[in-house]
């Protein structure tokens, strides 16, 4: 019951800082991006700080339970997440311009203008990568595992189906942003799923967080994509000029809503896979499912 109440108070969370937990209402594309990135800290504050006192009053467990059990094993996964989102955005990008869809129209446009230029659009997706993660997968996804560890259910299934739950709420939470449509919003449910994958396999948000990051921080910041219907603000290391089709590249709201943006991140789920495969490791970590008391730091099955 008290893993229940947690995750309805996960939802009613989620409402009230989708302001900054989905890129929707992070900012219209015609914000500066100090604005942005005033928005993106206030939306991180305030998931830190709600997560923070829903796990003490209502599930009665440590901050690092959501995913932050961090050693050098998690500091590595996060190197392997944010290096995964890059080389596969960068072959989006690479696979574009080879069949002639952009045209690269300038280099280090906009980092002559300002500090906050350079500096804040890297800011911006990290601080809004950190409360989208934080919010649908180290708080909700959990909550929602452990309400649904009914009997009969196994340790697996809880997770499988909150999983499934979640990356359609996290869809939805983008279904507003400029350009959305019915493609992008399926895409991004996919995306979901990728994003929450390295999550599921470990019960820590490293590979998650360091893949979201580098995922938006290629699309918007290095290849001047806009990322979830959002155009890149400030500094821009390549300035592109989009064309081709649109059912391929996704258009105004970018390589989430197109062909290539799917197989992108069905590329990325398979890495994901192969490299805990390879390790013998490539399962669900049931302990998402177990809930953990705060106070004696002990584990027992929900």
């Amino acid at each position: 019951m008290l893993a229940l109440a947690s995750a309805s108070f996960g939802a009613l969370l989620l409402s009230f800082t989708g302001s900054g937990a989905s890129s929707a209402a992070l900012s219209p594309i015609t914000e500066a991006v100090d604005v942005r990135l005033i928005s993106a800290v206030t939306t991180l504050l305030a998931a830190l700080v709600s997560v923070w006192v829903a796990g003490r009053l209502l599930d009665r467990r440590p901050f690092a339970a959501y995913g932050f059990a961090i050693n050098s094993a998690w500091l590595r996964g996060w190197v392997f997440g944010f290096l995964l989102g890059g080389v596969v955005i960068g072959g989006v990008f690479l696979v574009q311009w080879a069949l002639g869809w952009i045209e690269i129209t300038g280099v280090f446009v906009g980092t002559g203008v300002s500090a906050i230029a350079v500096i804040g659009p890297i800011l911006f997706f990290a601080f809004a990568a950190f409360a989208e993660d934080l919010i649908y997968w180290g708080y909700l996804l959990k909550n929602l595992s452990e309400g649904l560890s009914f009997p009969g259910l196994g340790r697996r299934w809880p997770v499988v189906l909150s999983l499934v739950a979640v990356s359609s709420f996290f869809a939805l939470g983008h279904a507003l942003n400029p350009g959305a449509t019915l493609i992008s919003t399926l895409n991004i449910t996919v995306a979901g799923v990728m994003l929450a994958l390295g999550y599921v396999l470990t019960g820590q948000l490293a590979i998650t967080l360091g893949l979201h990051f580098s995922w938006n921080l290629f699309q918007g910041y290095v290849f001047g994509f806009p990322v979830s219907g959002l155009d890149p603000t400030g500094a821009t290391i390549i300035s592109v000029e989009q064309g081709g089709p649109a059912l391929w590249n996704g258009g105004p709201f970018g390589p989430e809503a197109g062909i290539l943006g799917l197989l992108a991140m069905i590329t990325v789920c398979g890495i994901i896979l192969l490299r805990f495969s390879i390790r013998g490791e490539a399962s669900i970590a049931t302990a998402i499912t177990a809930y953990r008391t705060r106070k004696r730091d002990s584990t027992h099955a929900v």
